[in-house]
């Protein structure tokens, strides 16, 4: 396969099994990624594809992001640690992680290292990611795509710590100003 038609292929994949798998009309999103996939982005796409698509910025996740609530963000990652500790950080490390939902894509299956010390943080991700719905008065909806047992057990964890602090606080997502959001994670 030629260069130019491989390139042609991954822009493809980006946009097809990545963005417009997301795409809502008339609503824009963010799309995050770390280096790797910035640089692979930046030879198949161009920018005016990815704009046309509903993507108002293409950040890097290792760089400080201005969340904006009104938006909502699409991951894609490489299943690296230090990708995985950024996802992390951005969830929880940045109090004001405010978007509308989040799509997480990983470019590739966790390596075996990884992925089992990715198993034991599922559950303090989950309760971060719960606990941050919480503080925001958020009942979010769960949905997660067919695969890796994985994005299953992580959405199960959220929705579970979810329903356990709908139980001790029962108004959590009726505030008259919040909107019943949705959280999408896919490996």
């Amino acid at each position: 396969m030629a260069p130019s038609r491989l390139k042609a292929v991954v822009g493809e994949k980006i946009l097809n099994g990545v963005i417009r798998s997301v795409k809502k009309d008339g609503e824009w999103k963010v799309l995050i990624m770390d280096h790797p996939n910035m640089r692979i982005l930046s030879s198949c796409c161009k920018m005016s594809d990815i704009l046309a698509e509903g993507i108002t910025n293409v950040e890097d996740i290792n760089k400080w992001q201005d969340h904006t609530p009104r938006l909502e963000a699409i991951y894609l990652l490489s299943p690296t640690e230090k990708s995985i500790q950024a996802l992390i950080a951005d969830f929880h490390g940045t109090p004001t992680f405010t978007y509308k939902a989040a799509y997480i894509f990983f470019t590739d299956i966790c390596p075996e290292p990884l992925f089992r010390e990715r198993a034991w943080q599922l559950e303090a991700l989950a309760q971060q990611i719960a606990m941050l719905c919480a503080t925001q008065q958020e009942y979010q909806a769960i949905h997660y795509r067919k695969g890796p047992e994985d994005t299953a057990k992580l959405a199960r964890a959220v929705l579970a710590k979810l329903n356990a602090f709908k139980t001790d606080t029962p108004n959590l997502g009726k505030g008259p100003e919040k909107t019943y959001s949705q959280m999408l994670i896919v490996d």
